[in-house]
C-alpha cells in the first residue's frame, strides 16, 4: 500500500446494552458488561450534592486520594510471607512531558483495620494519634474530627474536609456505626468495663441470596460485647485496644466501601462468594457470580449514571488497580488451596517409590532440578523413599503456579516457546510493529465529561484500545503489509499507563521486503506533505517525532551517558540502506532550509527528518496513533525483537543448580508469593484483565510436544490416592502414541512413518481424552513445538536429538537402534549415528537457543555444555557465539 488512506478509521457508534442500559460500542460483545443480563447489581445512587460539587473542583481532584485516605476506615498494605504486614509499593509517578498521572502498585494489595483506640508507643510512652476509623471513635465532635484529619493531611482544605465530614455522617452507614461504637465504648467504660474485654462487630450480609438493598446502620454493625466468637461466619469484629491489624479479605463485601468512602459514600456493599446470577440463571454450568464479573459490571457506566464511582479520577484509577489485585489474589488463593494438595511426579518416580528405590524428579519443559552424580554420570534425587504406605505424600513436587495463570512466568514462557515454533516453521520475521494507544482518540474524548482526561477513565481507554487493536490486526491479516503467513502480538503497558502492542509479522515470499524499492513503498521516515495529506501530517508530527533529547533535553528518558539510546538524530540519506544490526537505514532526505513550527515545538526544517520514527503511512493515517514499523533484515533483529516481546520470560527458564550436601534440607520456593511480589499493575492493564481481554495472541495453533524417557511421563495425583490407580491413569503420552502411530498398519497413518515427531501436528491432532493421534479431516494444521531440553539432562537431551533426526520411530528401543545394533543409551545411539563426531550438534544447540534465550541464559547453557558434554573446540564455539553471549554487556 503505497499511499495513505484519506479517511480515519473510526469505531461504530455507541449503543446501549438492552439488559444493563450501559454505554457500549456495537462491536463489543453483549456478554462483556452483564453476561447478557445474568449479572445484575443494585444501581449506585447519585453522588451527594456536596461531593458532586467537590468533584468539579480541579484542586480537589488532584488531591482526591488524600481526601479519601483521610476518611477511609481501613489502611492499605501488603501481607508478606511471614504473616507480617508492610506497605504496598504504590507508584504515583507523573510521567511524560505533559505530566500524566498514573497509579501503579507492586506486590500483593490488601486493606487492614486496627483497633478502635490508638495504641501506646512503648518507645516513647505516648499514645499515637488516631487515624482511619479511630477518629470516629475518639472524637464525637464533627469539627474536631475535621481538624484531626487536617492535622494528618496538612495540604487538604479544611472547608472541603468539613463538607465531606458532614456528608459521611449523613449518608455513610459505616461512619454512623463507628460513631455509635464510640458512644457505646464511652458508656461501657463508664460502667467499669475493661478496655481489653470490649469487642464490637461489623456484620456481614446473611449467607442467603442477596436482597440488594443499601445497608442501614443496624445491618452494617451491631454494637455488642462478645467473647471472641463471631456471631456469623464472615463478621468483622473490631477490638477496643490491640496492636495487631485485621485484614479485610477479598471475599468480604465490605472490601470496597470501607477503604473507598468517597467512591461509595452510601456504603454500597461489594462482592462476596455467595453472590449468584439474576433470576436463577446459569453461565458455563455455574450459578455463582465471579468477582471479575461483578467488577466488570461496575466498570460500565449506565446512561443516566451520576454516581461518584466514575467521577473519582485518580481515586478511580486506584480502585480499578485494587480490583484487579483483588481478582488475581482471589484466583491465586484458589490455586494455592486446590493445587497445594495436587502433586505431580514422573511415572517411573512413582514406580520406583513403590520399590523403595531412588527416583529422578524433572521439571517438565524446563530444566532438570536434581543433583549430578559425577561418579556414575547420572542424575539422582537425594531423598530415599522410606516406604509404601506414605510414599504418595512424599513422592513428587508441588504444582504452585501453573502456566494456565495468565501472566505467570510459566504462562509467558509457554507463549514464548510457541512463538519460536512459529518462527521455525515460517522463517524470520519481516517487520516489527509497535502500536501505542492515543489518549486523544475521538472515541475516548467523546465519552469523557469536560473535567476529565483519558487517564481518569482507564475503563474507557482499555475498551477503545482493544477495539482499535483488533481492527488493526484484522487489517494486517487482510494484507496491508503483504500476504500474511504468521503474526504474533503481545500488549505491554507504559509507565504512564497507556497500552502498546508489539507485533511481529511474517509475509509470503513474494512480499518480502528485500529491496529499497519495496521498503520505500511501505515505509517512511520523513515528514509528509502537509498540503497533500494534512491528517497524516498531523499524526506524524504528534505521534511519530522522537524527543526532544540530546543537548536540548539531556534529562530525556532515552539519554544514557550523554547519548540517545535510540540513535537519534538519525543520519540524513537520499536512499535507503541495509544495516548490519538488523534494521535498515531509511531514506531521510534533506528539506528546504527554514523553521518548522508545530504546536509548542520548533524544528530545523532542513534536518527535521532526522527525528522521525519510521512508520507506514497507511496505518498511521488510518489509526491516528504511534505505529512504528521496522523492517527486519538479519537474525540480530529477530533476537532483539523476541527479547522485547517476551522479556517477561527472561528469568523463567534456565537454572544450573549447584551440587549440594544431601543432608541439607531442600527449600521449596513459593512461586505464588514470588509472582505477587514482582508484579506491577497499572490502571489500563487492570481494566483489560478484568474485562478478560487477550494480552497476547497468534492465529496459528501450536501443539507443545513432550519429551520424556521410558516411564518418564508426568502423572497428577492426590497425596492419598491409591498408587495402583495413579499408575493406571498414566496411560499413553504424545510420544508413546507417536511410536504407536508409526507402527500402525492402518494405511491412513502411513504418512506418519515419513515424518519427524515435531511434524506430526501438521497431519494429526492430539485427542487428549483418548490419548491418541487422530488424522485431521480438514486442513487445520498445527505447528509442533518440541520443548527445549538442557544438556544437563543428558539422556533426555540425546533422546530429543534423535527425535529431531529420525523419521517414523516405533519405540524407544527403535530410536536406540543404529545399523541393527541396539545401543544401551540414547547418548550412545547419537554417537553411533555420527551426530557427535564433531561439534555440529553443540553448534546447533547454541544456534537454536540463541534465537530465543537471553545472553545470561546462553552463558549458562555454554557452561553446561562444557560440563556435561564433549565439546572438542571450546574456543571455536565461544568465538562463534561471542556476540550473542555478550550482547547484554555490549548494550
Amino acid at each position: 500500500m503505497s499511499s495513505a488512506n484519506k479517511t480515519r478509521a473510526s469505531l461504530p457508534p455507541t449503543t446501549v446494552c438492552p439488559s444493563f442500559l450501559a454505554w457500549k460500542w456495537a462491536a463489543e460483545s453483549d456478554f462483556i458488561c452483564c453476561l447478557k443480563g445474568r449479572v445484575r447489581l443494585p444501581p449506585l445512587q447519585p453522588a451527594p450534592p456536596r461531593l458532586l460539587q467537590l468533584y468539579g473542583d480541579k484542586e480537589f481532584r488532584r488531591h482526591i486520594r488524600a481526601y479519601n485516605q483521610a476518611f477511609a476506615f481501613t489502611s492499605i498494605g501488603a501481607s508478606s510471607g511471614d504473616n507480617t504486614f508492610r506497605d504496598v509499593n504504590q507508584d504515583e509517578s507523573v510521567a511524560g512531558q505533559h505530566g500524566v498521572y498514573n497509579y501503579r502498585i507492586q506486590g500483593a494489595m490488601g486493606h487492614f483495620m486496627g483497633s478502635m483506640l490508638p495504641y501506646v508507643d512503648h518507645r516513647t510512652g505516648e499514645r499515637v494519634p488516631p487515624e482511619f476509623a479511630q477518629i470516629y471513635i475518639v472524637d464525637p465532635d464533627m469539627q474536631e474530627r475535621a481538624n484531626r484529619r487536617k492535622g494528618i493531611f496538612a495540604d487538604l482544605d479544611i472547608v472541603a474536609l468539613q463538607d465531606i465530614e458532614n456528608t459521611m455522617v449523613e449518608c455513610n452507614p459505616f461512619a454512623q456505626q463507628f460513631l455509635f461504637f464510640g458512644q457505646k465504648l464511652r458508656e461501657d467504660l463508664a460502667r467499669g468495663m475493661q478496655v481489653k474485654d470490649i469487642r464490637y462487630v461489623l456484620h456481614s450480609k446473611p449467607s442467603e441470596p442477596r436482597t440488594y438493598n443499601l445497608p442501614t446502620v443496624s445491618e452494617v454493625g451491631v454494637a455488642m460485647v462478645v467473647d471472641g466468637n463471631l456471631t456469623r461466619p464472615r463478621d468483622l469484629y473490631v477490638v477496643a485496644k490491640d496492636h495487631s491489624l485485621l485484614r479485610l479479605f477479598e471475599t468480604d463485601e465490605k472490601y470496597d466501601p470501607l477503604p473507598y468512602p468517597l467512591l461509595f459514600p452510601y456504603g454500597d456493599l461489594g462482592w462476596t462468594y455467595t453472590d449468584v446470577y439474576a433470576n436463577g440463571a446459569k453461565y458455563r454450568n455455574k450459578r455463582r457470580m465471579s468477582l471479575s464479573e461483578h467488577v466488570a459490571y461496575r466498570l460500565f457506566q449506565k446512561v443516566d449514571d451520576q454516581a461518584a464511582l466514575h467521577q473519582g479520577g485518580r481515586l478511580f484509577q486506584q480502585w480499578v488497580v485494587d480490583q484487579r489485585a483483588k481478582c488475581e489474589q482471589e484466583q491465586l488463593r484458589w490455586v494455592a488451596k486446590n493445587q497445594k494438595k495436587l502433586c505431580a511426579e514422573l511415572y517411573h518416580g512413582i514406580s520406583d517409590a513403590l520399590l523403595n528405590e531412588e527416583t529422578v524428579t524433572l521439571d517438565e519443559g524446563e530444566v532438570l532440578v536434581s543433583e549430578y552424580d559425577r561418579a556414575t554420570g547420572t542424575l539422582v534425587h537425594p531423598d530415599r523413599r522410606p516406604g509404601y504406605e506414605h510414599f504418595l505424600n512424599q513422592v513428587g513436587k508441588r504444582i504452585v503456579l501453573p502456566d494456565s495463570h495468565s501472566g505467570s512466568p510459566r504462562n509467558m514462557y509457554k507463549h514464548y516457546q510457541e512463538s519460536i515454533a512459529i518462527v521455525r516453521e515460517y522463517g524470520k520475521p519481516d517487520a516489527f510493529i509497535t502500536m501505542t494507544c492515543n489518549p486523544k482518540w475521538v472515541e475516548i474524548i467523546v465519552l469523557l465529561p469536560d473535567d476529565q482526561i483519558a487517564q481518569d477513565r482507564p475503563d474507557i481507554v482499555a475498551r477503545v484500545w482493544q477495539l482499535k487493536l483488533k481492527a488493526k490486526l484484522a487489517g494486517l491479516d487482510e494484507g496491508v503489509l503483504g500476504r500474511l503467513e504468521a503474526r504474533i502480538y503481545v500488549v505491554e503497558f507504559q509507565k504512564r499507563g497507556l497500552p502498546h502492542a508489539h507485533i511481529v509479522i511474517i509475509v509470503a515470499e513474494e512480499d518480502k521486503l528485500r529491496t529499497r524499492e519495496t521498503i520505500d513503498k511501505l515505509m517512511s521516515a520523513e515528514v509528509p506533505d502537509k498540503e497533500v495529506n494534512p491528517d497524516l501530517y498531523e499524526t506524524v508530527m504528534t505521534c511519530m517525532m522522537h524527543g526532544p533529547c540530546g543537548p536540548a533535553n539531556p534529562e530525556s528518558p532515552c539519554m544514557k551517558d550523554g547519548k540517545c539510546t535510540k540513535g537519534f538524530p538519525k543520519p540524513l540519506l537520499e536512499v535507503t540502506q541495509a544495516n548490519l544490526n538488523g534494521f535498515p537505514l531509511y531514506r531521510r532526505r534533506r528539506r528546504e532550509p527554514g523553521v518548522l513550527i508545530f504546536k509548542d515545538r520548533q524544528y530545523d526544517n532542513e534536518t527535521v527528518n532526522q527525528w522521525v520514527v519510521p512508520y507506514n503511512p497507511y496505518l498511521c493515517q488510518k489509526y491516528n496513533c504511534h505505529i512504528n514499523v521496522e523492517v527486519c533484515t538479519t537474525i540480530g533483529a529477530i533476537k532483539y525483537m523476541y527479547k522485547y516481546v517476551y522479556k517477561g520470560s527472561d528469568r523463567a527458564v534456565l537454572t544450573i543448580e549447584a551440587v549440594r550436601d544431601p543432608s541439607e534440607p531442600r527449600s521449596e520456593p513459593n512461586e505464588i508469593l514470588r509472582f505477587l511480589n514482582a508484579r506491577y499493575i497499572s490502571p489500563v492493564e487492570a481494566a483489560m484483565r478484568i474485562l478478560t481481554y487477550e494480552i497476547q495472541g497468534k492465529p496459528h495453533a501450536v501443539t507443545t510436544l513432550t519429551v520424556h524417557l521410558v516411564g518418564g511421563q508426568m502423572v497428577v495425583f492426590q497425596p492419598n490416592d491409591d498408587p495402583d490407580r495413579v499408575l493406571g491413569r498414566a496411560g499413553s503420552t504424545m510420544l508413546t502414541s507417536f511410536f504407536k502411530l508409526c507402527a500402525s498398519p492402518n494405511p491412513e497413518n502411513e504418512i506418519a512413518k515419513t515424518m519427524l515427531y515435531q511434524e506430526i501436528p501438521k497431519e494429526f491432532s492430539w485427542d487428549a481424552k483418548a490419548k491418541v493421534w487422530v488424522r485431521r479431516k480438514k486442513y487445520q494444521a498445527a505447528i509442533g513445538c518440541l520443548i527445549h531440553v538442557s544438556p544437563m539432562d543428558r539422556e533426555r537431551f540425546y533422546l530429543r536429538l534423535l527425535l529431531c533426526h529420525r523419521k517414523g520411530p516405533t519405540s524407544f528401543e527403535h530410536l536406540r537402534t543404529v545399523d541393527g545394533v541396539v545401543d544401551p543409551t540414547f547418548q550412545a545411539a547419537a554417537m553411533h549415528s555420527g551426530f557427535l563426531e564433531n561439534d555440529h550438534e553443540w553448534i546447533a544447540c547454541m544456534s537454536e537457543a540463541s534465537a530465543f534465550r537471553m545472553p545470561y541464559q546462553l552463558r549458562q547453557l555454554f557452561a553446561a555444555l562444557l560440563v556435561y558434554s564433549q565439546v572438542s573446540d571450546v574456543r571455536g564455539l565461544w568465538a562463534q557465539f561471542y556476540d550473542e553471549l555478550a550482547r547484554d554487556f555490549a548494550n
